[in-house]
């Protein structure tokens, strides 16, 4: 009787346990023709980290308080996004703001046009979004240069990129995903019971 209690009770249990949406941006960069160009995608949930969104201090944005604070939140993107090139100082215009729903919330949706004098043969990111007051953030970036394409993972102690020439270390890029997968499973109560109910 008392080796079939325990699995009920972890079953009981799972029922008030729901999935959670990991804090995490995603960054995609396109160079083609000596042009870079990307889009940003920020969760809503996130914004009042960045500025004072919430004008009326509800815990409920609406589109009208994103689009209000617009200024401040293309400001802090431009100062905490880099795209450029090693030897070629290149300026980040933020487009306008869209809403788009993912499987893990509304997200802010800014496309993303860089005006670069010269193209050059490195390209760069830097990404520091956020780190400052959530340090378990994560920038997830996708980023195709020609018949190049690397993923990469920007964390606090990362914030920095650049595009390797020829082949790509795939495993590379393959075992920071890892990492941060094992890191999530760690740092989730959610996640451990899970495993743990798998095991018993």
């Amino acid at each position: 009787m008392m080796r079939w209690l325990v699995p009920v009770l972890f079953c009981v249990q799972a029922s008030s346990v729901f999935g959670h949406a990991r804090n995490n941006a995603f960054l995609d960069v396109v160079e083609a023709s000596g042009m870079l160009s990307g889009t940003l995608q920020v969760r809503l949930e996130d914004l009042p980290l960045i500025t004072s969104v919430d004008v009326d201090d509800n815990q409920q944005l609406t589109w009208g308080e994103v689009k209000r604070a617009r200024g401040a939140i293309t400001s802090y993107v431009t100062e905490h996004l880099q795209l450029g090139y090693e030897n070629a100082a290149c300026v980040l215009m933020p487009g306008e703001f869209q809403l788009q729903q993912m499987a893990g919330g509304s997200y802010l949706y800014i496309p993303l046009q860089v005006d670069c004098p010269t193209a050059g043969d490195k390209l760069e990111v830097g990404y520091s979004l956020l780190f400052a007051n959530d340090a378990a953030h994560r920038g997830l970036m996708k980023i195709q240069s020609g018949s190049s394409s690397a993923v990469f993972v920007f964390t606090p102690n990362q914030q920095n990129f650049r595009m390797p020439g020829g082949e790509q270390p795939r495993l590379a890029f393959l075992l920071t995903f890892v990492e941060e997968g094992v890191w999530h499973i760690w740092t989730g109560y959610d996640h451990l019971l899970f495993l743990l109910a798998l095991l018993i």
